[in-house]
Parts: structure tokens; sequence; C-alpha cells
């Protein structure tokens, strides 16, 4: 009775695995959209020095998100 029970309990087990790994993010599938790239350039300042730099960004994100920004040498 004993072998059994273990053996129910493993195979319930080997069975939430298998149909947990075959479970697959259709999400990320639907977010994949072609990035609409902005180009900048702007102009800050650091040091009490007005610097340029060039910045890009993707348009179809929308609040907070990340970017490049190319920042020149100003030391020379």
């Amino acid at each position: 009775m004993k072998s059994f029970q273990s053996l129910s309990i493993a195979i319930l087990a080997s069975v939430t695995v298998l149909i947990s790994c075959k479970n697959e993010d259709k999400k990320k599938e639907a977010d994949m959209t072609e990035p609409l790239l902005k180009e900048e350039n702007i102009t800050y300042t650091g040091d009490s020095v007005t610097m340029n730099g060039f910045v890009v960004y993707d348009e179809n994100i929308k609040g907070v998100r990340p970017a490049v920004l190319v920042v020149h040498e100003w030391w020379d």
C-alpha cells in the first residue's frame, strides 16, 4: 500500500512537471513589434560645460524606456 502511494505521488509529480514545461509564453510573441527608433541630437551640461550628444530610443515604448546616449570626450 505504501509503495502504491509513493508511485502515485511520483506519477502525479511527473505529470505536473511535464504539463508546466509545455506551457508556452504567448505574450512574448504578441509583444514582438518592429521598433520605431527616434534619433535626436541633444545638448546637456555637466560641470558648467555645455556638451552635444546623440540619443536613440524606441517610440513604441511609452513611459520610462531605455535609451542609448553617446557622450563625446569633453576633456580635450
